[in-house]
């Protein structure tokens, strides 16, 4: 069964989720874009303007964007 291997924010312990579990944490990458930007990180990701395009994001984006693993 693939699985997506994401340590990030929100991740379980196990760091193992499925896709619907990736996708779901991700609806919280507004709230933590803000914190970090509070916190004096300056995130951005190929030409989108965030936080507004998160909802454009396709599942291969948000791989890359946190640097999770897709694991087949």
């Amino acid at each position: 069964m693939p699985y997506i291997y994401y340590s990030g924010i929100g991740c379980n312990n196990s760091q193992n989720h499925t896709t619907d579990e990736f996708l779901n944490i991700m609806k919280y990458a507004p709230e933590h874009y803000y914190e970090m930007k509070l916190l004096g990180f300056h995130m951005e990701y190929k030409d989108y303007d965030l936080p507004t395009d998160f909802d454009k994001f396709s599942l291969n984006d948000w791989l890359d964007y946190t640097g999770a693993i897709y694991n087949e």
